[in-house]
């Protein structure tokens, strides 16, 4: 939801180089953070982790961390890509 309300914000307003930028990032973010908090359980059954509740805490956990570095780099893995892809020019 907060991915939604940036990039509105940022194209409601009519600076085209922001919005395209916004949406680049923001889409990093959110697909960043599925994807890091979807690799919990598979880390934690990868380990030897054993017993059902072992492995619910050993995966929230991990989804949790997962999920907050997957934004991270998902918003960097965003920027790089608008940058290649509007601003090709730029780079030799």
């Amino acid at each position: 939801m907060y991915s939604a309300n940036e990039i509105y914000n940022a194209c409601s307003v009519g600076r085209v180089s922001e919005c395209k930028q916004t949406t680049f990032r923001e889409i990093g973010k959110f697909t960043g953070g599925i994807a890091g908090g979807a690799l919990g359980a598979p880390i934690c059954i990868a380990l030897g982790i054993t017993g059902p509740w072992n492995i619910v805490g050993c995966a929230v956990g991990l989804s949790i961390i997962g999920t907050g570095a997957g934004t991270y780099f998902g918003e960097s893995v965003g920027d790089i890509l608008y940058n290649i892809i509007e601003k090709k020019d730029e780079y030799p």
